[in-house]
């Protein structure tokens, strides 16, 4: 293993931003509506009202999205990232 490639570093596109801060912000919402649901159903709140639908929605479909969307971000590095190791060789066998 050489270190000729350490300091090179693997451009963060905007569509990279994009699902890291869309992934991290629906867990972390759908990771919040599970603890109001779990306090709500402490205090005993209707669930039927319009607002507990929403929360309800969010902590249902928000962390399986959430998920997606990381392991979106985690496969389009990967692909970049190899890309880069294959032309970074083919660079160094010329």
């Amino acid at each position: 293993m050489s270190n000729e490639n350490s300091d090179a570093e693997v451009p963060v596109t905007r569509i990279d931003r994009i699902l890291a801060v869309s992934s991290l912000t629906l867990i972390v919402a759908a990771v919040l509506c599970f603890v109001a649901v779990i306090i709500g159903s402490m205090v005993t709140v209707d669930f039927g009202t319009p607002f507990w639908t929403i929360v309800s929605g969010i902590m249902y479909y928000g962390l399986p999205v959430g998920v997606i969307l990381f392991f979106t971000l985690l496969v389009s590095n990967t692909v970049r990232r190899a890309k880069l190791a294959k032309a970074a060789r083919s660079d160094q066998r010329r």
